[in-house]
Formats: structure tokens, sequence, C-alpha cells
């Protein structure tokens, strides 16, 4: 039995090429879903909560730039040695971000770079 959905807005799995800075250094990952409202940054090496992240979000529409706040990170380990699967960060987008219009992706309602 699942859980009920505790999100207000519905999110797409769908995965993008994003760049974000991470203390000085860019990093490379992929959003494994996104909301007109945030994103799930899959990354083996996932920001701590708190802080604030530049995105750059590459579609076939174009590279779009997103700033928001780390959430909460996870750092999951199969075993000793091996990559982390399933690491990540949720990413609450700051404001400003439009209501996505029906039939539209939450990727359009961000504004291009």
């Amino acid at each position: 039995m699942t859980a009920p959905e505790r999100r207000a807005h519905q999110r797409i799995l769908q995965k993008f090429l994003v760049r974000f800075d991470d203390a000085g250094e860019m990093r490379m990952a992929f959003t494994e879903n996104i909301s007109i409202h945030g994103l799930f940054l899959k990354t083996r090496y996932p920001p701590p909560p708190g802080e604030q992240v530049r995105l750059l979000i590459r579609t076939a529409r174009g590279t779009r730039v997103r700033r928001g706040m780390v959430m909460w990170s996870r750092y999951n380990l199969a075993h000793p040695g091996s990559p982390r699967v399933g690491s990540g960060a949720g990413i609450l987008f700051r404001s400003g971000t439009r209501e996505a219009a029906p039939g539209r992706t939450p990727l359009d309602s961000l504004p291009p770079s």
C-alpha cells in the first residue's frame, strides 16, 4: 500500500541535465522529477540543507536558470565502496515561478536564461 501524495503540485518524472554551483565548484547532475515549485536533483554529492543554489537546467528549448534552496539531502549507499545510489537533494525554487498553464510542463513556466 502506498502512502497518499502530500505534494500540493503535481511532479512529473523528467530527466534534465543540470549544472549547479557547489561551494565554488560547478557540478553536473540530473533531475529525477520536477514541479512548478521545485525538483529532485539526483547527484552523488548533494549540497546540504539550507544552502542556496543556482541551477542551470538544460532543456530542448534552451537553458533555464532557477535559484532555490536545498530543503533536504540524502545519501544512499548500496554497500561500502559502491557509488551512491539514489543520492540527491530536494530543491524549492525561489518565488517568481508562474503557474504552469494547461498543456505546459513545469519548465515552460521558467524564464529562459
